[in-house]
């Protein structure tokens, strides 16, 4: 029982979060199978190893005995074209295997369907194959059983030899079996033939001994049948409180209180909810690379962008002081020539203000919120130290800064020594060490 209501815990956690497709569901849908089977609850027997045929995780060193435990069930319910199927299925593999055990066992349940059916030679073949192989296989229970059905025909047909020489035979193998128990319907079939032979004394002991066994199977089927509605009880207990708590928790996380099964099952459980977890993280890894990725092609981007300006820049700068070259040099000329490069120095202005807006908003890309941290060292500095220091953290030379800014290289020196005396700094390379950490 306890068992069982391990069984059904485990069915709900299944059922709850869908975990079907696994090989605990199909271990499971075996068990409950052949457990049905001791309870007779044939229905369930069917549905479950059915579903244990289906299932990709099945075993194939299963699939004899349950295809003959689904005949078997079959039988029971008298849906004997259905059990016949199974049983067929069951047979073909056993000889596959050659399995003698599982060929004389399946032979002799069919042939009780081949013999409802009126083929009462093929019948005969069949139990004739389950005793020889329950025989050489060492299952003397098995054939002392097909031993008491035979002498139980023999007797009903009024052949008492016959019936007497197969009881004898079936108390024989019986006692070459491990478990000492015998029918009661083989003490029935000596205390008739006794009686006919007018062995009253001999009669009346053996029908005391059979009614003694059949009391100790009926008591026996009465604790199953005890079983049963205990279990059939538990279920509905266990399925009432289920719903409940579902109902509880129709609006929120699916949240379950997991009634702990065998160690096994909890186990295999725990395993599934680790590799959920793990590929969780796995695609919100990927995402944070595509996302890093991302950020480095822009900042690349920006970089380019930022070098192509102060680039373009310096080229610009360099063509402004060629003009003034030629200023110096056309100072003998007419003034329309001094007119006309005075006019293109004014349309090449040093780092206009769309130059540096355009500057700035690139720089800020790729060093966010260096202007704001740097004006916290001192937020008294100029526009011009302040460019000054950005081209710095550019690490650019004296010389590439005063062609990028237009100015001279004693200009840019004046500039880098007031932006040292405010930021309270006493040499060039201490500069450029503070402002490469900001």
């Amino acid at each position: 029982m306890k068992a069982f209501s391990a069984y059904f815990d485990c069915k709900v956690i299944i059922e709850d979060f869908g975990l079907f497709n696994t090989i605990t569901y199909a271990q499971l849908c075996e068990a409950l199978g052949h457990n049905y089977y001791h309870f007779r609850e044939y229905e369930k027997v069917i549905y479950f190893l059915k579903e244990y045929l289906i299932h990709p995780y099945k075993k194939e060193s299963d699939l004899i005995n349950v295809n003959n435990t689904i005949g078997l069930a079959y039988k029971s319910l008298n849906e004997l074209d259905s059990a016949e199927i199974y049983f067929l299925e069951a047979l073909a593999r056993a000889k596959k295997e050659e399995s003698k055990v599982w060929i004389g066992n399946i032979s002799g349940n069919y042939a009780d369907i081949v013999e409802v059916k009126g083929d009462l030679d093929r019948a005969e073949e069949l139990r004739e194959r389950d005793y020889t192989y329950s025989i050489e296989s060492g299952n003397y229970r098995s054939a002392a059983n097909l031993m008491w059905r035979e002498a139980q025909k023999n007797l009903e047909a009024g052949n008492g030899e016959l019936a007497l020489s197969k009881m004898n035979q079936s108390f024989d193998l019986y006692a070459m079996d491990e478990n000492p128990y015998i029918p009661y319907n083989l003490y029935e079939i000596r205390s008739k033939l006794n009686y006919n032979n007018g062995n009253y004394k001999a009669a009346a002991r053996d029908g005391f001994l059979a009614d003694r066994v059949r009391d100790s199977v009926n008591r026996e089927q009465q604790h199953i049948f005890l079983q049963r509605m205990e279990f059939q009880t538990l279920s509905n207990s266990k399925k009432s409180k289920i719903n409940e708590l579902r109902e509880q928790q129709y609006h929120r996380q699916r949240q379950i209180y997991i009634v702990t099964g065998s160690g096994l099952l909890l186990l295999a459980f725990m395993i599934i909810i680790l590799f959920q977890q793990r590929s969780k993280q796995k695609k919100i890894n990927e995402v944070q690379q595509v996302k890093q990725n991302l950020y480095r092609e822009q900042i690349n981007t920006s970089k380019e962008q930022i070098n192509g300006l102060v680039k373009s820049l310096r080229i610009r700068n360099t063509h402004i002081q060629e003009l003034t070259n030629r200023m110096d040099q056309v100072s003998h000329t007419s003034h329309e020539a001094d007119d006309e490069v005075i006019q293109e120095l004014r349309d090449n202005k040093i780092l206009t203000e769309e130059d540096w807006v355009l500057f700035k908003r690139l720089f800020e890309r790729i060093y966010p919120g260096f202007f704001d941290e740097i004006l916290t060292l001192n937020d008294q500095l100029t526009k011009a130290e302040i460019r000054l220091a950005a081209l710095i953290k550019l690490d650019l030379s004296s010389l590439e800064m005063s062609q990028t800014l237009g100015i001279s290289k004693e200009s840019v020196r004046k500039t880098n020594f007031r932006l040292r005396k405010k930021l309270d700094i006493n040499t060039p390379n201490e500069l450029r060490n503070k402002i490469s950490t900001l």
